[in-house]
């Protein structure tokens, strides 16, 4: 009797079949609940069984072939080039139930607001004090009137924030923060688990 060979899968493919991203996929296969073993140019090879196993063991009834609900539409604009590669690079468009648009440019992202509404838009405010009170002027007005958009705009200049905070929308919310990707993540995260609990 022949044996089947088994199969193997990409770090994508892996963490696509599990429902989550690459960045905690990886974390898997480092603890070793995923089998693997390395390509000669470096790539990840994931074995099919071992992802069925560990779906068995953790109690996901998700696989491959069912579609993804999306709890939660957030979009993304990041004006710095290493955090924007950074938030890329952590895969946070693969964790399940966010559909994530990244976008480089906050003038891209307020022309997208209008055409796709998000549950979530976080911005990078990097420009000068002028550009950046026309934007909160403007995510101000927007908020407003779309109460159920959540918006985080982070900026870089201390006195915008208390000049916004007295009179703006609840779902408004301006941080004197600098982006990192681990902030990103843990916002969508964040906000994710609290809509859908």
């Amino acid at each position: 009797m022949s044996q089947v060979p088994e199969e193997f899968v990409s770090i994508s493919k892996a963490a696509s079949m599990l429902g989550l991203n690459t960045y905690f996929t990886k974390g898997l296969v480092d603890r070793r609940e995923l089998n693997s073993w390395l390509s000669k140019g470096g790539h990840r090879r994931i074995s099919v069984k071992s992802i069925q196993s560990y779906v068995a063991r953790a109690g996901m009834s998700e696989s491959a072939s069912a579609p993804r609900q999306t709890s939660l539409k957030a979009m993304v604009a990041i004006e710095s080039l290493a955090v924007r590669t950074c938030v890329q690079d952590m895969g946070v468009a693969g964790v399940r139930g966010v559909q994530l648009n990244l976008m480089d440019s906050v003038a891209d992202a307020l022309v997208e607001l209008s055409i796709d509404e998000p549950d979530l838009l976080i911005v990078e405010l990097l420009m000068s004090w002028e550009q950046q009170q026309k934007i909160l002027n403007t995510l101000t007005s927007f908020c407003r009137k779309q109460p159920r958009v959540l918006i985080f705009a982070a900026t870089n200049q201390p006195h915008l924030q208390a000049l916004f905070t007295q009179n703006h929308p609840t779902n408004l919310c301006i941080v004197n923060e600098v982006l990192t990707a681990d902030w990103v993540m843990g916002c969508v995260h964040g906000v994710r688990l609290a809509r859908h609990h």
